[in-house]
């Protein structure tokens, strides 16, 4: 681990969470890198050697508290910053014309998450 104060990237092996965690890998800073596919965190891990990985999830308060918890135990040392890069893929539909279950969607995969991650990874 570097002396330099950790990282926590929460969607750290979709295209912009890998990016960031190159540049703040090669920066010298810790890095702990955070998905939910075990597989491709541990392609992470071999491309970006010296990263923590935790497989785990933000879909929710119990499981953005779990994945918040499998951090401070990976990752024991001062996390300094958790950046949260996820996000559901960009449908074009008008939003008059798009189904309220497709909106929910959205909202679940673009805007709830992202507050369940904040409210379990803030205490770090």
């Amino acid at each position: 681990m570097s002396e330099k104060p950790g990282v926590v990237i929460v969607g750290a092996t979709g295209t912009v969470g890998r990016g960031i965690v190159r540049v703040l890998s090669a920066g010298g800073r810790s890095v702990v890198a955070v998905a939910r596919d075990e597989a491709r965190l541990a392609e992470l891990a071999q491309a970006v050697p010296g990263i923590v990985t935790v497989v785990g999830s933000v879909d929710g308060d119990a499981m953005a508290a779990e994945t918040a918890a499998q951090v401070r135990v990976a990752a024991p040392d001062v996390i300094e910053a958790v950046i949260i890069s996820i996000n559901i893929p960009i449908f074009m539909t008008p939003l008059l014309d798009c189904p309220a279950d497709k909106l929910l969607a959205v909202l679940q995969g673009n805007l709830v998450t992202h507050l369940c991650a904040a409210r379990a990874f803030i205490p770090l």
